[in-house]
């Protein structure tokens, strides 16, 4: 359904967060929850194993960068691109051996002609730029251009390539993305809430507590966040093509290192050795779901089916493993808003994933009590008629 700043503003005004508390957004994605904070002058802090995420997130609260300074580095960038494009740098280039070895150009995802654009401009920016911070602005906003107006992809909700090609040029589809982040550059220059700080982290969410310890942050005074749903969806997948042109992703060992760093809501992030489960097996409501996806499996063929109820199991741990730390994390009063939805994508078995989720928080193995809970908004599912609802779970940590 997506992470909105319309309910990170609600959550901000229902908490009665002020400013100088701390805000922790333990899965922060692209940094819905860490602008809004800084739009509302309160410091914050973002977690996310995904580091096309952590690139967007720290852009995108960096309203230090001079939106003058780096409208005038556009035109060098521009002409650097091109010189390297027309000297041809780039035939052995990691990102193109991958693209072509992986299937991925031949499947359509972006052409060979598109791909040497883009690396072009990426090399442009490490020889233009004089700071990490315009880099990664640019790098940001290439990357943005190229899933929205120059790969031949779209989302829906997984990425699919297009049957006809996209026919928007690289470098006019980067400039309008570099143009717009500038022109929102301009809009808040000066505002008192560019100083205010957020500070973001590549790290995994179930040792959200040891970022915080190891960056001398100590506890904070809120979490605000929305985690994964166990609804195989590959959230990898969805910026494949950034995290290779980032010069993150060579080759498919990295893809799987940066896979067991995530809790497990896939299919094809599972594997033999994962444990988190462990911790899920006490809850009789996990069990039973877990039974009816093994049972509802056998008939099928295909052997994603059968992880189904492995995966259903690690999710939870994985989610108790989080919960735990999260507990850690947060002063003795400290508030929290998890949103969450149901789901009923895996083979039609109803999971009920704000409940679960709500058992495992209170649980005397976590700790936290049960605040609040409130319905969002609805949407009806890809399977079945049932209507499923994102929900907001508040919790709070008891004075000790």
């Amino acid at each position: 359904m997506g992470f909105d700043a319309r309910l990170v503003k609600h959550l901000i005004d229902f908490l009665s967060i002020k400013r100088r508390k701390l805000v922790l957004d333990p899965f922060c994605g692209s940094g819905t929850t860490l602008v809004e904070c800084k739009k509302n002058e309160i410091p914050s802090v973002g977690i996310d194993t995904n580091p096309v995420c952590v690139l967007a997130s720290r852009v995108k609260t960096n309203w230090k960068v001079d939106p003058e300074s780096v409208s005038i580095l556009l035109p060098p960038i521009v002409d650097k691109a091109i010189y390297l494009l027309n000297h041809n740098t780039f035939p052995k280039h990691e990102a193109l051996k991958f693209l072509s070895d992986s299937g991925m150009i031949n499947r359509g995802w972006i052409s060979a002609y598109k791909a040497r654009r883009v690396l072009s401009l990426m090399r442009a920016f490490d020889a233009v730029c004089t700071s990490r911070a315009e880099r990664d602005f640019f790098r940001l906003a290439l990357v943005s251009a190229l899933v929205r107006d120059i790969a031949d992809i779209k989302f829906g909700p997984e990425v699919y390539c297009l049957s006809l090609p996209k026919r928007k040029p690289v470098f006019k589809s980067f400039l309008r993305a570099a143009q717009s982040m500038i022109d929102d550059l301009m809009k808040i220059r000066g505002e008192k809430s560019c100083d205010v700080e957020a500070r973001v982290f590549l790290a995994d969410s179930r040792k959200c507590d040891e970022v915080l310890s190891s960056a001398g942050i100590g506890s904070v005074d809120f979490i605000i966040t929305s985690p994964p749903y166990p609804n195989e969806h590959d959230y990898t997948r969805c910026t494949r093509l950034e995290l290779i042109f980032l010069g993150l992703l060579h080759n498919n060992e990295q893809l799987r290192q940066l896979k067991r760093t995530m809790i497990r809501c896939n299919t094809k992030g599972i594997y033999a050795d994962d444990d988190d489960q462990i911790l899920s097996e006490q809850y009789e409501q996990i069990r039973d779901i877990a039974l009816r996806l093994e049972n509802k499996a056998r008939s099928r063929d295909d052997g994603f089916s059968k992880l189904y109820a492995k995966m259903v199991r690690e999710y939870f741990g994985g989610m108790a493993v989080h919960l735990k730390a999260a507990y850690r994390c947060l002063k003795s009063k400290g508030m929290c808003a998890y949103v969450v939805c149901d789901q009923q994508s895996l083979l039609g078995v109803y999971l009920d994933t704000p409940g679960i989720i709500k058992t495992i928080a209170t649980s005397p193995q976590v700790g936290f009590k049960l605040a609040d809970v409130s319905n969002w908004r609805t949407t009806r599912g890809s399977r079945g008629n049932r209507l499923l609802t994102e929900k907001i779970l508040i919790f709070s940590k008891p004075a000790k």
